[in-house]
């Protein structure tokens, strides 16, 4: 199983539609999916309407069965779901004395029956995040076409260092997903622009970008997909574009290579 944390810590970029529809995407792909909601706010199950009896908070701190905590959210993929109760997660894991940041990866443990992991993280650096971070070492970073959003994808990089000091774990930024991308505006140019400059002579793959699109908010307002709601919209056609890129990739690169993910 591949494992991917969606991380910015600015808000308002994408991150959970994009962890919905990216798992979609790999869905239709023929994957079987994982995925992981992190946030204290449950956008996920917010988003797709959908209210789990057991969530993050019983499968962290309860030890409740993963196989009693996930839900299938739709053909193909299975998620394990956050509320107001994973914020208490988080405040439970800080009163431990060790293990704290390994949380998530010691629960997951065995846990490998899925083709693909993501794991959709809230705004800002936290436990869950860490833990997010520490279980996955691989990250996809939505970034809106604005400047605030790049300096929230540096705060992701100040954390891996962070993590390499700790803990000896060097996370790697898999690849960055512009979002909201308008050709028209000035600052789409811009912002692309910084992205290829901080990125482009790395080997972190830029994926292709998420065009704006008004079918996304009429699909999150409706508790679908993307490719549920307006399967021929041009936001399902990137969507589909960035899964393929990011499988084309992972393959590229060897399973050897990635299964240090599990050392």
């Amino acid at each position: 199983m591949f494992k991917i944390t969606v991380a910015n810590q600015k808000g308002g970029v994408g991150k959970t539609t994009s962890t919905i529809n990216l798992a979609a995407a790999f869905a239709q792909i023929g994957k079987k999916v994982l995925v992981i909601d992190t946030d204290p706010q449950g956008s996920i199950a917010t988003l797709l309407n959908i209210k789990p009896k057991d969530t993050l908070y019983n499968f962290l701190i309860e030890g409740v069965k993963f196989d009693t905590c996930k839900v299938q959210i739709r053909e193909n993929i299975d998620a394990v779901l956050s509320d107001k109760k994973t914020e208490i997660a988080e405040m439970a894991l800080v009163t431990q004395p060790m293990g704290r940041e390994l949380a998530l990866a010691n629960r997951m443990e065995g846990i490998d029956n899925y083709d693909i992991c993501l794991v959709d993280c809230p705004p800002s650096l936290s436990l869950l995040q860490t833990n997010a971070v520490i279980y996955t070492r691989y990250i996809v970073l939505p970034i809106s076409m604005d400047s605030l959003a790049i300096a929230g994808a540096s705060h992701v990089q100040d954390t891996f260092k962070l993590l390499k000091k700790y803990f000896r774990v060097v996370p790697s930024i898999l690849g960055v997903l512009p979002t909201f991308v308008d050709a028209r505006l000035i600052i789409t140019e811009q912002v692309l622009s910084t992205i290829n400059e901080i990125w482009g002579d790395s080997t972190t793959l830029i994926l292709p970008g998420i065009r704006i699109d008004t079918n996304l908010q009429k699909a999150n307002r409706y508790h679908k997909t993307i490719f549920e709601y307006e399967p021929k919209s041009r936001a399902a056609a990137d969507y589909k574009k960035a899964a393929q890129a990011l499988l084309d990739f992972i393959s590229a690169k060897g399973k050897d290579e990635f299964l240090s993910q599990t050392n």
